[in-house]
């Protein structure tokens, strides 16, 4: 039972390895205010460059919004860039503040927008 155990325990810690590292050229935003056709790509390169980093479509391997638990708020957009590089440089950046109006094309609203590094979700609920 415990070689069992320990197996298991092995395979989940090296799931969790893969899992964080199959990500680590991904970003979050969250606070983007939604939009009916909106371009979810050029969301993610004004958010970048709100945040001093320059980055153009190209650089963005794939874009789109993912469901959220917050009913209320608009759901979160999760890139993934083409270099970890560029990740890091937006990631470095993200303690300027950055608000709807600078991202969104109807310069909807003042909220503030948020970037962060994308983990598995349980690893979320640990904090």
């Amino acid at each position: 039972m415990r070689e069992k155990d320990s197996a298991i325990s092995n395979m989940q810690k090296r799931l969790l390895v893969s899992e964080v590292y199959v990500r680590n050229r991904n970003i979050e935003i969250h606070g983007v205010i939604e939009e009916s056709e909106e371009d979810v790509e050029e969301s993610v390169c004004k958010t970048a460059l709100a945040l001093g980093v320059e980055m153009k479509k190209e650089e963005i391997g794939a874009a789109h919004r993912v469901h959220s638990r917050n009913q209320t708020a608009p759901r979160p957009i999760v890139a993934q860039l083409v270099s970890r590089k560029m990740r890091d440089a937006v990631l470095s950046s993200r303690r300027k503040p950055v608000y709807n109006d600078q991202v969104t094309r109807g310069k909807k609203g003042s909220g503030r927008v948020y970037v962060n590094e994308q983990v598995p979700y349980y690893l979320k609920e640990l904090k």
